[in-house]
């Protein structure tokens, strides 16, 4: 086979391979944005933090539990008779209900850490989904360059045979088009990563291939800043910190109510007591008083804890506002980016390879300037869908730093 026909023939080749990659993509199980969001409630990670919440739900009820009763029963060798002691706590200083307040405020905590939990994982959706758009943008950008690569090659040919070209300019349009058909095969395989990515985080077979079904959207217009960032408070791991103040909080009346002395009531029966004209009982209250349980020091203790976790509150409010700012700076920034390219741009470099390639189809111009063209084109339609792909992440940023859909 002659050295041209045989560069045509890997340059159809690769493009050949590159449709069955996407035919195989074709194939493959297709996913909304929607849908992989939807699928979140559904993830591992989600199921994880429901038996964590399941647990503190359970734990509600066991912390309203009185504490043991003691019975004990004694005899003596010398006089024959039986002794019973029932020993009831009472718990009226407050300790279980401290208890119960410790328990549903973390379980609260629970049920916010999941929420907050569940946000993070829309937005780490989000972005998977995203770039597996992206990547399937870049493959299918990389398969066009090639067929019009493998199109260049030939008309190189087609001149060289009616000797309006060169052997250079035919050995480099069997290049170009070799190297397009190289990248179209890499791009193509490259989808399997980021297919692998998202399938982990929605809980697929991580060896099934997606498709993201739609590509990527559109950039639209957000609310103002000033409204997005009067949302801070309601952000759903500001909610989850303070949960956890609430937490501390209730740990401080806790360790308040352990100061108090514990109280008992004691029930005794002696039966059979030869030196007694019959059965005897007595009623009489124990008082245990914390003397040297430093319950001053324990409550000092739940007390930093409680003042570490307003703190952290606080902290987490203002890296989420210094978050949402910067998210918000990025969306605009991507935005207006993609909308250049796409409105003026890419038109105009769409255009300019077009005619420069209808010249040397015509006999005008060298393989140089068409090569430049394209080469031009395809680093634009790059930027483009790459601004298309930052602005999509910069707003599951945003979405995410607001707290919800913006």
């Amino acid at each position: 086979m002659p050295r041209t026909r045989w560069v045509l023939a890997l340059a159809a080749t690769g493009a050949l391979a590159g449709r069955a990659g996407y035919g195989e993509e074709v194939k493959a199980h297709r996913i909304r944005l929607s849908e992989a969001l939807a699928a979140v409630g559904r993830a591992p990670a989600h199921r994880a933090g429901a038996a964590r919440v399941g647990a503190a739900r359970q734990a509600v009820p066991a912390a309203g539990a009185w504490p043991a009763t003691v019975l004990s029963v004694a005899t003596a060798r010398k006089t024959e008779r039986l002794g019973v002691v029932a020993s009831l706590p009472l718990p009226v200083f407050g300790t279980i209900g401290a208890n119960r307040r410790v328990a549903r405020a973390e379980l609260d905590a629970a049920r916010r850490e999941l929420g907050a939990g569940d946000h993070g994982a829309a937005r780490d959706v989000t972005r998977a989904w995203v770039e597996l758009a992206r990547a399937e943008a870049v493959a299918d950008l990389s398969e066009r360059s090639a067929a019009r690569e493998g199109e260049l090659a030939r008309i190189t040919r087609t001149r060289q045979q009616s000797g309006d070209a060169s052997r250079a300019e035919v050995v480099a349009a069997d290049a170009a088009a070799r190297r397009a058909a190289a990248r179209a095969a890499a791009d193509r395989s490259a989808i399997a990563a980021r297919s692998a990515e998202l399938a982990a985080l929605v809980g697929r077979d991580p060896d099934v291939a997606l498709h993201a079904e739609g590509g990527l959207p559109v950039a639209e217009e957000v609310p103002p800043l000033a409204s997005l960032r009067g949302r801070r408070a309601g952000h759903p791991e500001a909610r989850a910190a303070a949960a956890r103040a609430e937490v501390e909080s209730a740990r401080v009346g806790e360790a308040r109510a352990s100061r108090w002395p514990a109280l008992s009531l004691d029930l005794e029966a002696l039966y059979d007591d030869p030196t007694l004209p019959g059965n005897d009982y007595r009623v009489g209250l124990t008082l245990e008083l914390p003397l040297f349980g430093r319950g001053g020091a324990r409550q000092q203790a739940a007390e930093a804890s409680r003042a570490a976790a307003l703190a952290e509150r606080a902290r987490t409010i203002a890296a989420l506002d210094g978050e949402l700012v910067a998210a918000y700076r990025r969306y605009q920034q991507a935005r207006t980016l993609a909308r250049d390219l796409d409105d003026n741009v890419l038109p105009a470099q769409r255009e300019a390879a077009n005619l420069t390639r209808e010249a040397y189809r015509e006999g005008q111009g060298g393989l140089a300037a068409v090569l430049e063209a394209d080469r031009t084109l395809i680093d634009a339609e790059v930027e483009a869908i790459g601004a298309r792909a930052d602005a999509a992440i910069a707003r599951a940023d945003l979405m995410w730093a607001a707290g919800g859909a913006p």
